[in-house]
């Protein structure tokens, strides 16, 4: 079985851009760095070649994940890093939000993703009714108030927005799989339904759509006068549900690195819509 870094110097004329997952992609549980994949950035920095770390991730900053990445011998900065926070920033001016304020359930990093365009946040059930929508943010299971706090306020308002800025249901820590925030979202979902209420939750990070579009216009920027093509781009990850998925849906080219949440078995088993186009050992 191949490499990422083999097949990328066999075939980089096909390629316009690489997108990559971080944990269990580039690094391993934040401490170590996994197989060719300092080689893999040098070898795309020297080649100008375009490449974005992709993560839903939204309770470190962007600078805080470049660093990250750096003292882990990745050769990459900040400039390269698309969060779902940017995701979330984005829906905020584009659906003309800022000035208003958002109850928000778990951690939207330092500085706060909202704040930093202009939507304040509450986190106080008292403050609701000047509330415009919900954010579901980083580590929203660590607090119960909030989490009850947000899910009376749309159960007193069923009409508002509520984004869920990482969907993704699990990842993996050094000790094992924790539950993540889109789990969070899909238990609120349940319980308003449990009161004849149908949330729409709309998510901003991997599978979903959002956070692709904004790749690939960030990727536009890079390359002017280009028609930019999903299937002239490679996104690799480790989690079939989050990565492959949201690949596929993307129209890009998927990969999985069996470094990370899915093995060969998971591959085996999975639906259609969560079988990467390629596998790859390591990168």
């Amino acid at each position: 079985m191949k490499t990422f870094s083999e097949y990328y110097r066999e075939n980089r004329t096909d390629l316009d851009a690489v997108l990559f997952d971080i944990d269990g992609t580039l690094i391993h549980g934040g401490v170590s760095a996994l197989p060719n994949a300092p080689e893999i950035i040098e070898t795309l920095n020297k080649d100008n070649c375009p490449y974005f770390v992709f993560t839903n991730g939204v309770t470190q900053s962007c600078a805080q994940r470049a660093e990250q990445l750096q003292r882990n011998g990745l050769n990459t900065t900040e400039k390269h890093i698309i969060s779902a926070g940017h995701v979330l920033q984005k829906y905020l001016l584009d659906n003309n939000f800022c000035g208003q304020t958002f109850f928000q359930c778990g951690d939207l990093g330092d500085p706060n993703y909202a704040h930093a365009v202009g939507v304040h946040t509450v986190r106080s059930f008292r403050e609701r009714e000047k509330c415009s929508g919900v954010i579901i943010g980083g580590g929203a299971l660590n607090n119960r108030s909030e989490f009850e706090a947000a899910f009376n306020l749309l159960l007193e308002r069923p009409d508002l927005p509520c984004l869920t800025v990482n969907p993704d249901d699990l990842w993996r820590a050094n000790t094992g799989f924790r539950i993540g925030d889109g789990s969070v979202a899909k238990f609120m979902v349940s319980l308003l339904k449990n009161c004849n209420i149908d949330l729409e939750m709309l998510y901003l990070g991997k599978p979903h759509s959002p956070i692709y579009s904004l790749a690939l216009q960030k990727i536009s920027e890079l390359l002017p006068g280009r028609e930019i093509r999903p299937e002239r781009i490679i996104a690799i990850g480790d989690y079939l549900q989050s990565d492959i998925a949201g690949a596929n849906r993307a129209g890009m080219i998927s990969a999985l690195v069996l470094t990370g949440m899915s093995d060969l078995e998971a591959v085996k088993n999975a639906p259609q819509d969560f079988q990467p186009q390629m596998i790859f050992s390591t990168l």
